[in-house]
């Protein structure tokens, strides 16, 4: 064993009293300095440290928290870009802050907020012809709607010929209380590649007939994921590419949630100018903005899109007039679940399509409406082709499928409507109306208050093929009392009326 001399036991002695001293003066006053023999001096601070609380940006520069100062922070990085992470406390904003090229703005997460002052007129963050920005981690709030026509983040180019808009990416950030669309995107031919995921949106107030939304957009390759959209009482998400200004191409909309009151879940609109929207794996459910909206119009609908679009593997229940409504030129509808829609259509589709292996079921027409599982509707277009396969329809107040041309001029020819099982319904299984040149095949009808199939007089040349009805008496009209030309009738299982 060692033993220590009095000369080495005075020296551990006074290091362990310094030791004591330094923690407990840590302790109450959270920063000491320690000065040397020399002339240097170093400062020790704890997680209290006054810095902690600042805007601060990678060029190791600190500003007291304000919007003001965010926007000191962020000029700063001009030319070379970088990181501004902002303190987890409340930021006031009282005029726009800009934002930037090549710049990650990150938060500590909800407990930073970017609050827009009262009687602020303004958006609370403009990118304006900027590449490559990233927003993270923060709270954004319009003050109860003090601001009605600037979104919380506004994205646009300078209009066609100036410089890009693109690679934005906003992630994990929460946004409430705002006039208009929260995060809005005017894009045009110069603006691409947006990302919003991981967000959540609530509450907007704006008055009758405007689209407001937790996100409004136009524009080229983006994706939109993994949002929670609650009380925006006109939208969720909206697409739009409605003039020659604004145009949608290239869109994944994926695994959102929307709810509350709102009307449309999604909106897709703009006819011939979107292209390849994709609506997969969404949520849509209790959509009654009737508050807003009057009943009689298409609002509080699921997913309603035009263009050519693909939606599939979403689940909407509990909405007031469709539940999805596809009206492009070429739409996919597959492998949906669409319950509870109380006064019109599971799925309505316009121009061609395929609607195929989606589940339907409590299909209601109350308010006049109409309560079919899936209409196909062509009222305009020349030679529409359906394809409707693979469907269970349960529980309409009307028929499981009604394909027809509402008494328009357009025209249905080739379609098919294949191995769709239906059960329980108040009116017909399948009603056909001014189609031609179809083969219906394979379906099995159970339940039904009227026919299994009822074939109307202005129908011609549609071939029948081994369709099952289930309940006894006349079970099918195929020809419409007689009037339809050159029906094809083969190996179906019921009575022919």
């Amino acid at each position: 064993m060692k033993i220590f001399r009095t000369k080495e036991r005075k020296f551990y002695a006074s290091v362990l009293i310094v030791g004591i001293l330094l923690i407990a003066c840590w302790s109450a006053f959270g920063t000491i300095t320690i000065t040397d023999t020399g002339t240097n001096s170093f400062t020790i601070s704890d997680v209290q440290d006054e810095r902690y609380q600042m805007i601060r940006n990678s060029n190791g520069n600190y500003w007291d928290s304000s919007g003001a100062n965010l926007q000191l922070a962020i000029w700063d990085l001009n030319g070379t870009g970088g990181e501004v992470e902002l303190p987890g406390s409340t930021i006031s904003c009282s005029a726009v802050i800009n934002l930037i090229s090549n710049i990650t703005i990150i938060g500590k997460g909800y407990s930073t907020l970017l609050f827009l002052e009262g009687g602020s007129d303004c958006d609370i963050i403009d990118i304006t012809s900027r590449e490559n920005i990233h927003i993270e981690k923060i709270r954004f709030d319009g003050n109860n709607a003090s601001n009605t026509d600037n979104p919380l983040i506004d994205i646009q180019s300078a209009g066609a010929g100036n410089a890009h808009t693109k690679n934005i990416t906003i992630r994990d950030c929460w946004f409430f209380n705002c006039g208009t669309s929260m995060v809005d995107v005017h894009y045009d031919d110069n603006t691409w590649w947006l990302k919003v995921e991981d967000c959540f949106f609530n509450g907007i107030e704006r008055e009758i007939g405007k689209y407001p939304a937790g996100i409004w957009m136009s524009g080229f390759n983006a994706i939109l994921k993994n949002n929670w959209i609650e009380n925006t009482y006109a939208c969720g998400i909206v697409i739009e590419a409605s003039s020659a200004e604004l145009m949608a191409s290239n869109i994944v909309i994926d695994s959102n949630f929307v709810t509350g009151y709102t009307g449309y879940g999604i909106l897709v609109e703009g006819g011939g100018d979107t292209a390849n929207i994709t609506v997969v794996n969404n949520h849509c459910w209790e959509l009654y903005s009737i508050a807003y909206f009057a009943p009689e119009s298409s609002y509080s609908t699921g997913i309603r899109c035009t263009g050519n679009s693909t939606i599939a593997n979403n689940y909407v229940h509990d909405v007031y007039r469709h539940g999805i409504y596809a009206d492009g030129n070429y739409t996919i509808v597959t492998g949906n679940v669409i319950e509870d829609v109380e006064t019109k259509e599971g799925i309505q589709i316009s121009g061609n399509g395929i609607v195929s292996n989606n589940i339907i079921r409590n299909i209601h027409g109350n308010v006049g409406g109409a309560g079919r599982g899936i209409r196909a509707c062509n009222e305009w277009f020349d030679n529409c082709r359906f394809i409707i396969t693979g469907n269970y329809i349960e529980n309409c107040d009307s028929s499981a499928i009604h394909v027809d041309t509402a008494g328009g001029s357009g025209s249905i020819q080739g379609c098919v409507v294949s191995n769709n099982i239906i059960d329980t319904v108040a009116g017909d299984g399948l009603d056909l109306d001014d189609v031609e040149n179809s083969t219906i095949m394979g379906n099995t009808f159970a339940n039904y208050g009227g026919l299994a199939i009822d074939e109307a007089s202005t129908c011609y040349n549609n071939t029948f093929i081994g369709n099952t009805a289930r309940d006894a008496g006349n079970d099918y009209d195929f020809d419409g009392g007689g009037s339809a030309v050159g029906v094809e009738i083969i190996a179906n299982v019921g009575q022919i009326a």
